[in-house]
This record gives structure tokens, sequence and C-alpha cells, in this order.
């Protein structure tokens, strides 16, 4: 007996759907929540479909446990991130290594604000900062967890004091201006230069003259770089170096005509076998007016 259409429709709308072709089962499956549904074709041998059924259990198994790993990565991160933003890791000291009377000084200049969050610090820019500071040569800013901010300073040595028409200005070992003299106490060695010298604080000088004058004394070997007492250095090739010897007899003080920044090495070790011999010799200083090293293969002394 034919079905009439209404019937029919009837039917179509009471089949039940299989599981498996609900959208959220697929979905919830595809993410390993859900198993997804076995379809093989009629007749198939139940040893296949057993087995066929493991491998899906086994491919769920897998599934549910990337889910949950990427679940707790997730939940860690945010736990976190929000552990890291909190009030706990809040800067409450700025600690300055390596100086110790001008730490307010760097502290000032680095400009880390306590209270802001540790994570916020610009470690680059911070280091950077102090690094403009004169007297700093290098500077290195770390955190410390849970809320301090190290920041390690390496100060330029005071090797000299330079005098020209603008007065006397401390130099560092590369000729950088630290500082105006006077104020504290000052480095025994003085480079009196006959150029003008005009200085500013942070920039290297150019006079050829100190830069002579430094070169020789950072090069000199540490004994008789101990006796100097200072440089005169009109130009780069007419230095001269006023030394101080301890000997038996007590300290032989003369000039020392060097000359230029060449041969350093060898002219202190003339000087040094000059100096031996003059004292060996009871040459007093105010017998001689200088010792000339220019020409180390050939010294001469000066008498008085």
């Amino acid at each position: 007996m034919p079905v009439s259409a209404p019937v029919a429709r009837l039917r179509r709308r009471a089949a039940p759907r299989p599981a498996g072709a609900r959208w959220w089962h697929r979905r919830l499956a595809r993410w390993g929540l859900a198993r997804a549904p076995v379809r093989l074709p009629a007749g198939v041998h139940h040893r296949v479909l057993e087995r066929r059924r493991a491998v899906l259990a086994e491919r769920d198994r897998r599934d549910r446990q990337v889910t949950v790993s990427l679940a707790v990565l997730l939940s860690l991160a945010l736990a976190a991130v929000g552990l890291a933003r909190s009030p706990l890791f809040a800067v409450e000291r700025v600690a300055v290594v390596g100086v110790d009377d001008r730490q307010a000084e760097v502290r000032a200049r680095a400009g880390v604000e306590v209270g802001v969050n540790l994570l916020d610090v610009d470690l680059t820019h911070a280091a950077r900062r102090v690094e403009q500071l004169p007297w700093v040569e290098r500077a290195v800013v770390h955190r410390r967890l849970p809320s301090t901010v190290e920041i390690r300073v390496a100060a330029r040595a005071e090797v000299a004091v330079v005098e020209g028409p603008t007065g006397a200005w401390v130099v560092a070992a590369d000729g950088t201006v630290l500082r105006a003299a006077g104020g504290r106490a000052d480095p025994p060695i003085r480079v009196i230069s006959g150029l003008p010298f005009l200085a500013r604080p942070g920039e290297p000088t150019r006079d050829a003259a100190v830069l002579a004058a430094l070169e020789v004394h950072d090069n000199l070997p540490p004994l008789v770089r101990d006796w100097v007492v200072a440089y005169h250095a009109p130009n780069p090739r007419r230095l001269e170096v006023t030394v101080t010897a301890a000997t038996d007899g007590g300290p032989f003080t003369t000039v020392v005509r060097f000359g230029p920044p060449e041969r350093i090495r060898d002219k202190a070790a003339v000087l040094v076998a000059v100096l031996d011999e003059l004292v060996a010799g009871d040459v007093r200083p105010g017998d001689i007016v200088a010792i000339d090293v220019r020409a180390p293969d050939h010294p001469v002394v000066v008498p008085g």
C-alpha cells in the first residue's frame, strides 16, 4: 500500500539521528573529550570491529592527554602572569655595587623607581643612563627576585690632573675628563700642557700632549710608574717626567727627558740602570740637571 507524503515526512522526523552525527559530539571527539563513533560497513567480522575500537580508544586516550596537558600549561601560564603582576614583585630596593661614596648619584641616574613592577624595569636603558655619568666606565643592571634591582658599576680610575687655561681637571687613563680638580683627594700625578686645554666633563681630551703623557704613564713598568711625581708636556715630543726613586741613601729626585711615547719600556729600563749607577757612584740629585733617555741606546746624564 503506498505511503502518503505526510506520513513519509513524519517517519523521517521520527527517525533518531545517530549520536555521532551531532555537531557538538563531533567537536568534543575532535578535542579528545568524547569517543568517536565507529562506522563500519555491515557484515564486518567482530575481530575487525574489536581492533578498530581498540585503535580508536588509544587515539582518544592520547587526545585526552594532549588536551589535559594544554589545559594545565595554560593554567600555569595564567597563574604565572598573575603572580608576576602582583605586588609581590614590586621593586623595594635598588642596590649599587662597585662604588661606596656615589651610590645616590647612580640611583638617581638609573631612574629605577621603588614600587614599580620588577619585570617592567628596562635593564638596558637603565645601564645606558648610568654609563652617561663621566666617571662610569661600564654599568650592568640585573634583576634579583623577588624585589631588588642591582646596578654593578665599574668606575674609571683617576690617574692625573691636567692644568690648562680653564683650570685643573682630573682625567682617566683614556683621557676622559672626569671632573674639576679640588674638592676631593686628587691624583698625585700632574700633566702640565703648554697647549690650550679646553675640558668638558664626560668627553675625552683631544690634546695630543696630554694623550702622550697618559700613554707613557699607562705603559711604564709598575716600579717606574710609582716613581713618577709629575709630567711636563709642552708638546707630544718634548715630554719630561719628574721622578723620585727610593734608594738606600734616601729619595733621589730628578727630571727625565723622555721625549715622544715611543720605546717606552726600553726607556724605562735604561732609566733604572742609569739611576743604579748614579746611586752606586754617590752622585747626589743636585749634581745633575736631568737624565736624557730620548735615545735609549745612548742615554745622557746632564750634569748640574
